[in-house]
C-alpha cells in the first residue's frame, strides 16, 4: 500500500513495475488498482502474488476504469488462484483496454 501511495504521489507514470513473489495479496491488489486505474503503469507483473479472485477482481476492476486506457500494455498475472470470478475479470478487460497487448493468466 504504501509503495502504491509513493507511486501515485510522484505524479509520473512508471514504464515497468515488477512486484512479483511479493505477496502482495486482496489488499495490496486494491491499492495497485489505483495506479492502474489513474494510468500510473504501463507492464504489472505481479505472478506469485496470492491475489486471489477478490484481488484480481478489484485489480481488473481498476485497469477497466483506467483514465488513460493506452497505457497499460502488459499485466502479468500467473499463479495467483484467480478462479472464475478472476478469469472473468479478465476477460472484461480484454475488450476494455485496447492497447493491452499481454495478459499472463498461467496456472490460475
Amino acid at each position: 500500500r504504501k509503495l502504491a501511495d509513493a507511486l501515485a504521489g510522484a505524479g509520473r507514470p512508471l514504464l515497468r513495475l515488477d512486484l512479483s513473489e511479493n505477496e502482495v495479496g486482496p489488499a495490496g491488489a486494491r491499492a495497485l488498482a489505483l495506479l492502474v486505474q489513474q494510468g500510473l503503469v504501463g507492464e504489472l507483473e505481479l505472478r506469485w502474488n496470492g491475489l486471489g479472485p477478490e484481488g484480481a477482481a478489484e485489480l481488473l476492476a481498476g485497469a477497466r476504469a483506467a483514465l488513460y486506457p493506452e497505457r497499460l500494455s502488459v499485466l502479468g498475472l500467473a499463479w495467483n488462484g484467480l478462479g472464475d470470478r478472476g478469469g472473468a475479470a479478465a476477460g472484461e478487460l480484454l475488450s476494455a483496454s485496447p492497447a493491452l497487448r499481454s495478459l499472463d493468466l498461467q496456472h490460475n
